[in-house]
């Protein structure tokens, strides 16, 4: 029997990983940090109405997380969640997340997993050592959903089970690319698959390599559109 599930909504903010995910009840954003200048990225001021009440924060690099992005989507009991050695201002407290950590928040189960760049990856530069950052797996509203941060197709996300909506950087440089990223959403298997972090990588050749595997979706989101699941 099929679990009724409350929907979220998914809605993209940079080209890079920030995305905001909201329930019913609660909002998160995943990565708010982006390339640039944040006026660039001309997204609508009613995005950032509804605050954030966690921050999940991957790694510490700028288009994970800027100083300018936290201020605009958090509240004072805001919960920021973030990997050893973010940027996030000191007047912001955080509580630092490692692999394999287990924390929840509202009713919301957040576990991580490794994020790093492999030799044999096809990533051309190796930036994320292992222990930089992470990949979270965020149980909500009976949904579950991995966002893998910046990381090449790594051996632990074999162990991955009953994902039903995956984040998977494509860009190539600093990640993997569109070949290692196809590869680890055949591998998860989730119901919904998000390309990110693409840089000049055309995400349709992502879905054309799943054409094939009818029961995912993939989910091409441009700045400020949304994607409604559940």
């Amino acid at each position: 029997m099929q679990t009724n599930r409350n929907p979220l909504e998914i809605t993209r903010y940079s080209n890079s990983s920030w995305f905001r995910i909201k329930s019913k009840e609660y909002t998160i954003h995943i990565d708010p940090g982006y390339g640039g200048l944040l006026e660039n990225l001309h997204i609508k001021e009613s995005l950032f109405k509804d605050k954030a009440d966690l921050i999940l924060i991957t790694h510490p690099h700028k288009d994970h997380v800027r100083l300018e992005a936290i201020q605009k989507i958090r509240k004072e009991s805001t919960i920021i969640i973030a990997a050893e050695n973010a940027l996030v201002p000191a007047e912001y407290p955080f509580k630092v997340i490692h692999e394999y950590e287990t924390v929840e928040f509202f009713g919301i189960k957040i576990e991580t997993i490794p994020a790093y760049n492999t030799e044999e990856g096809h990533s051309t530069k190796k930036f994320h050592v292992r222990g930089l950052g992470v990949g979270f797996v965020i149980d909500i509203d009976d949904l579950r959903l991995y966002h893998a941060g910046d990381t090449d197709f790594i051996p632990e996300m074999r162990d991955l089970h009953d994902i039903d909506v995956c984040f998977l950087p494509c860009g190539g440089t600093y990640v993997m690319d569109i070949e290692e990223s196809s590869h680890a959403a055949i591998q998860i298997h989730p119901k919904y698959a998000f390309p990110m972090h693409q840089a000049d990588q055309n995400m349709i050749d992502f879905k054309y390599r799943l054409r094939e595997y009818k029961d995912i979706e993939v989910v091409m989101l441009e700045i400020g559109e949304s994607k409604t699941i559940g």
